[in-house]
């Protein structure tokens, strides 16, 4: 069965992020590979290797409906935790603040809320407060948006 949860609008997103003036970008580790598959819906996963029946535990790269699903849980994340100023596109992720407090305390929330859900950073693909960003063909600076020159 075909999942069609949406993904956000990427216009409305950058223009949402433009708004503010701190950035941090966020990259999860192996992002799909850390979000577990419901048990009753391993077996949509399954595939055969060496005569062996196997099955995913975690969204596998590829997956027909892992976009919709990776996309869900990360808006879930983001309302239930009730992280302000956070905004995600798939892996995807921004962290904004009009100013430095607001944005590190928005990043420390998000941060602690990564650490309860158990999913780990790729600190070496993270950039922490930057008055610059590219984000999705886009670059936002100083709240102005241009086409990403690279």
């Amino acid at each position: 069965m075909l999942d069609a949860y949406p993904l956000p609008n990427i216009n409305d997103l950058v223009s949402k992020v433009a708004q503010y003036s701190i950035y941090s970008t966020i990259d999860l580790h192996n992002a799909y590979h850390q979000i577990p598959i419901h048990e009753e819906e391993r077996d949509y996963t399954a595939f055969e290797a060496a005569g062996r029946l196997y099955h995913f535990w975690k969204i596998p790269f590829g997956v027909t409906n892992g976009v919709a699903c990776f996309q869900r849980v990360m808006d879930k994340i983001i309302l239930n935790e009730n992280l302000n100023g956070v905004n995600a596109y798939l892996d995807d992720i921004t962290i904004c603040g009009k100013n430095q407090s607001e944005h590190d305390l928005n990043l420390n929330k998000f941060l602690n809320a990564m650490k309860n859900y158990g999913l780990i950073l790729n600190e070496n693909k993270c950039q922490y407060s930057t008055q610059t960003i590219t984000l999705l063909g886009h670059q936002i600076t100083n709240k102005s948006v241009s086409p990403d020159p690279d």
